[in-house]
C-alpha cells in the first residue's frame, strides 16, 4: 500500500466516512457564500421569507429561515447548521425543535428545504382561496 494511501484508510471517520478535513470543511460552510446561495434558493419558492446567518464563531454559525415576521402561524423557522461534521436541517415551531434532516453537503439540504418551502407556499394559496 502506497503510503498516501495509508493515510486516508487511516483518517477516515466511521460515522460519516470522511476524512477530518471534509469535516471540518462542513463546520465552514455556513458564511457569506452560503447565505447567498440559500437566499437565491428560498426567494424563488418563498419571496416573503427571510434567510439570514446567525453566529459569529465559525464552528457555530446557523443559517435561519424564517417566514414573514418569524411567524409560526405561518410557518415554521428553519435552522441549517454544521453538527459532527454533516450539515443538519431544523425546523422549528411553537417552541417545538425537529430534527428533519441530516447530510453530507449543503446542496442536498436546500433541495429539502425548497421541497418544504413550496408545500407550505400551497397550503398557505389553498387556504386563502374562496370559492363562490
Amino acid at each position: 500500500m502506497a503510503r498516501g494511501q495509508e493515510n486516508l484508510m487511516s483518517d477516515r471517520t466511521p460515522a460519516l466516512t470522511s476524512t477530518p478535513t471534509e469535516a471540518s470543511r462542513a463546520v465552514r460552510l455556513l458564511g457569506e457564500r452560503e447565505l447567498a446561495l440559500l437566499s437565491a434558493a428560498v426567494v424563488d419558492v418563498a419571496p416573503d421569507w427571510s434567510v439570514e446567518l446567525c453566529g459569529t464563531d465559525t464552528h457555530d454559525r446557523s443559517l435561519l429561515v424564517m417566514p414573514e415576521g418569524a411567524d409560526d402561524m405561518i410557518g415554521p423557522t428553519f435552522m441549517i447548521h454544521a453538527v459532527n461534521g454533516a450539515i443538519r436541517l431544523d425546523q422549528l415551531r411553537f417552541d417545538d425543535i425537529q430534527i428533519l434532516a441530516e447530510r453530507a453537503h449543503l446542496s442536498e439540504i436546500v433541495h429539502i428545504l425548497r421541497v418544504r418551502l413550496a408545500s407550505l407556499s400551497l397550503m398557505a394559496v389553498s387556504a386563502s382561496t374562496t370559492r363562490h
